[in-house]
């Protein structure tokens, strides 16, 4: 992705190179080391976009192309479900969300949860405000939404079979299970770790290739150099840009407090 577009997506000057070409001293070939002295005060003017812009910047982000891989990883997750007798398996926001959908996303007080049948089927559930998000992010499942005046727990009790016990992400919010409790009663609830652990303990081709350097491509670094200002919604992102990888660098001191516990956001 180039530096245009990356700016055009965020609405501010940002310079976008590989990391290897980055300069972090002068006469490097980059910028050189921030001048701290001369860091502008924050301004309005340069706020980073809010949600309303922010769909903008997702779409600028590469996205899981192999949708095989993850279909052929929820595969092997309902034959082990299938093998330990469970009727399904409910998957919150986490690593084994990520790991089965691609979708990476934070527990929030909205419901996410991948219902992933026995049989096969896998349907995710998502809160209408996030679909289009998760639709970019996980291609190819079929995703159903929730409204602010539906329940989501009952949303996912209507996705599980009737019969057999249910498997539920481990790290799932206590509010969210018993919702869900009470949603399937009756039911037996597990743990899904005797589901996912035993799957990614074997990394597949996807995984491998992930580990070889010269399998990886030149990840991004954002300048932050012209950003003065971060609104919450722009820390909220910036957190998600780290997430996938992308290096913040040249931040001012504000900024850098703004982006505490963030990697490289200064530079």
């Amino acid at each position: 992705m180039g530096g245009a577009a990356v700016g055009a997506a965020f609405g501010v000057s940002v310079a976008v190179v590989p990391a290897g070409e980055v300069g972090l001293a002068a006469g490097a070939g980059g910028r050189g080391p921030y001048d701290w002295a001369s860091a502008t005060i924050p301004n309005s003017r340069s706020r980073v976009p809010s949600a309303t812009r922010k769909a903008h910047i997702l779409d600028a982000l590469p996205m899981p192309a192999d949708k095989a891989t993850f279909r052929a990883r929820r595969d092997r997750a309902a034959a082990r479900a299938r093998e330990l007798d469970l009727c399904a398996l409910l998957v919150s926001p986490g690593s084994d969300l990520g790991y089965l959908t691609g979708h990476h996303i934070r527990e929030s007080e909205r419901l996410t949860c991948l219902v992933l049948a026995a049989d096969g089927a896998g349907t995710l559930v998502v809160p209408e405000l996030e679909a289009a998000r998760a639709a970019a992010a996980a291609p190819g499942l079929t995703l159903l939404t929730w409204g602010e005046t539906t329940d989501p727990a009952r949303v996912v009790a209507k996705l599980v079979p009737r019969f057999g016990t249910v498997a539920v992400a481990e790290r799932m919010w206590a509010t969210f299970l018993m919702r869900l409790e009470a949603a399937l009663p009756g039911r037996h609830f597990v743990g899904a770790g005797a589901v996912t652990a035993p799957l990614r303990a074997v990394k597949d081709e996807r995984e491998v290739d992930a580990r070889l350097p010269e399998a990886r491509p030149d990840p991004l670094v954002l300048d932050l150099a012209d950003v003065f200002f971060i609104d919450v919604d722009g820390v909220a992102l910036f957190r998600e840009l780290a997430a996938r990888r992308v290096t913040l660098t040249n931040g001012s001191l504000f900024v850098t407090e703004q982006l505490k516990g963030m990697v490289n956001a200064n530079g």
